[in-house]
């Protein structure tokens, strides 16, 4: 057991030396004070002494132990009676008028002891720090509705804190192997400070470890550094003016939420990094994040699912080795303004990332587009809508001839998102056109449509019929263009037209009745090509005024 030196004979040295940090403390003030405690509890024991004279100084009392493994606050039990200091004697000093007012600014820091009994400060008034650091709290801590200067708990362990209502002006320290075996609770707390957890251990497994629903903290709320959570981590209506840090934690609470903020409100950034480890549902329903929205190498990410639905985030912060598995993944309602240079912007990697919902959405194809336009990734975002639309058609039953027309708009117009798309097929229709009516006129079953078109018959041409050299001449290509063109008249349909009722008929070899059933096809051909016209040059029309995809 180290030498202990009697806070007495500290006063007394420092006193003889001129020391500026204690020579402002009368001895008696030590004495009054543990008069006044005598008053109340008749009888001290020594480690009780010793923390009343060391608030009065302004120094730690400091019960710890040479041996590293003999301090720690698990084996507590086995602590020598020294050890030991009374619940009862520190709320006391913390709420007795006149005792708290012999408590130095610094306030009370005691480490290394067991705290036996309840620690009760509810509804008190602490103007001073409150230091615990590596002690071992017997029963609940409970400081419900209190007002403190700050809390901090770094290296101890508890059965829980009960927290409700709780103002502290500072921060509240549950760090560096702070281990909690009960449910810390800090619901609608007020933290001036930070909510530091980091390093901490919070074991309550399939119940809720960590409940600070509606805590508002000024500053920044940080699970890092090996922080443990065995159940679930609630932030619901939060309230946290920096960070919401899980760098390298592990919230664990399988099948059920490990980590619930849903209604949160961050004016920082959220960061899941560094090996984070979330076991269990991870929820930001409805949370509004100022800053980014970090979520990158998580370990084993298929253990986790992520609900996003109705968030709102600045940055999006994101790698896809980290994505939740197929179907745990809820983004409907999700958005941002801006994906991270580092998180994958291409369709391929995006699309992926969509496809890992649980249901379908259209929403999160729509948002996603919007940021990848806005940032100049406009192939990236047509990609991801028209797959927005083959999804959502193979989602639902379709009778089969939406089907078809949903087919025929996805392959001409990529669903109004790529109406150039119906390029190639106007090309193929008119090329189409200039070889079939360009092989009927060179068959004779193009014809003028207007008698008037014939010159006078000569004797020696008697049986045949000659075309005016001033009538338009036909021309297969402007008559494939102008027949396909709706609205545009080039006049070659007005003085061409297919006629299976030319000469040909008469004939009866087999030439001639090739030559009428050509001339009927071409007939038919010319109300389809006419049709095709219609079709395809109104498509992209309909696809740049956004008519298509409503």
């Amino acid at each position: 057991m180290r030498f202990r030196i009697a806070p007495s004979f500290i006063v007394g040295v420092c006193l003889a030396q001129g020391s500026s940090q204690l020579a402002a403390v009368p001895p008696s003030r030590v004495g009054d004070l543990i008069d006044l405690a005598l008053v109340r509890f008749t009888q001290l024991a020594p480690a009780d002494h010793e923390v009343l004279m060391s608030a009065v100084l302004g120094v730690a009392a400091d019960f710890s132990d040479r041996d590293d493994d003999v301090n720690d606050p698990l084996n507590a039990d086995a602590w020598p009676p020294e050890r030991v200091v009374s619940a009862e004697v520190v709320a006391w000093l913390c709420t007795d008028k006149t005792a708290a007012a012999f408590v130095s600014h610094r306030g009370i820091w005691i480490q290394g002891a067991r705290i036996d009994g309840v620690l009760d400060l509810r509804d008190a008034t602490v103007p001073f720090p409150l230091l615990f650091i590596g002690c071992r709290f017997v029963q609940v801590i409970n400081v419900q509705d209190a007002r403190l200067r700050g809390l901090y708990l770094d290296g101890s362990r508890a059965p829980g804190i009960a927290g409700d209502g709780l103002q502290a002006g500072e921060n509240i320290f549950l760090r560096d192997g702070f281990t909690s075996t009960g449910e810390v609770r800090l619901i609608g707390a007020r933290i001036g400070g930070n909510f530091e957890c980091s390093g901490g251990k919070f074991f309550r497994e399939y119940e809720t470890a960590i409940n600070g629903d509606r805590i508002q903290v000024e500053g920044s709320v940080l699970f890092r550094n090996g922080f443990e959570s065995r159940g679930a981590v609630r932030l619901a209506g939060a309230r946290i003016g920096g960070e919401l840090g899980c760098q390298g934690a592990t919230f664990s609470h399988p099948d059920l939420p490990a980590l619930y903020a849903a209604g949160a409100q961050v004016q920082g950034n959220v960061v899941f990094r560094h090996g984070a480890l979330m076991n269990g549902l991870v929820s930001f329903a409805s949370a509004r994040v100022e800053g980014s929205f970090v979520w990158r190498e998580l370990v084993a990410p298929n253990q986790t699912s992520l609900d996003m639905r109705s968030a709102s985030v600045g940055t999006l912060s994101d790698a896809a080795d980290s994505w939740p598995a197929q179907g745990k993944l809820q983004l409907h309602g999700l958005t941002y303004t801006w994906v991270h240079d580092t998180s994958p912007v291409d369709a391929v990697r995006r699309l992926d990332w969509l496809h890992r919902q649980d249901v379908y959405q259209p929403q999160p194809y729509e948002q996603m587009a919007t940021v990848l336009r806005a940032q100049g990734y406009e192939k990236d975002a047509r990609e991801i809508l028209m797959a927005k639309e083959e999804d959502w058609a193979r989602h639902i039953q379709l009778p089969w001839y939406r089907r078809a027309l949903h087919a025929v708009l996805r392959g001409t117009v990529g669903y109004g998102h790529d109406p150039w798309r119906v390029l190639p097929y106007i090309g193929g229709v008119l090329t189409l056109g200039v070889f079939f009516f360009g092989l009927g006129a060179k068959f004779g079953v193009m014809t003028p449509t207007n008698d008037r078109a014939y010159v006078a018959q000569s004797d020696g041409e008697r049986g045949k019929r000659r075309i005016s050299p001033d009538y338009p001449a036909f021309n297969a290509i402007i008559y494939s263009i102008d027949e396909f063109t709706p609205l545009v008249n080039l006049r070659q349909g007005d003085f061409w037209l297919p006629n299976p009722n030319k000469d040909v008929r008469q004939r009866s070899d087999a030439a001639g009745r090739l030559l009428h059933m050509y001339a009927r096809f071409l007939q038919f051909y010319l109300w389809i090509h006419i049709l095709a016209g219609w079709t395809l040059t109104t498509l992209p029309v309909a696809g740049l005024t956004e008519l298509v995809r409503r």
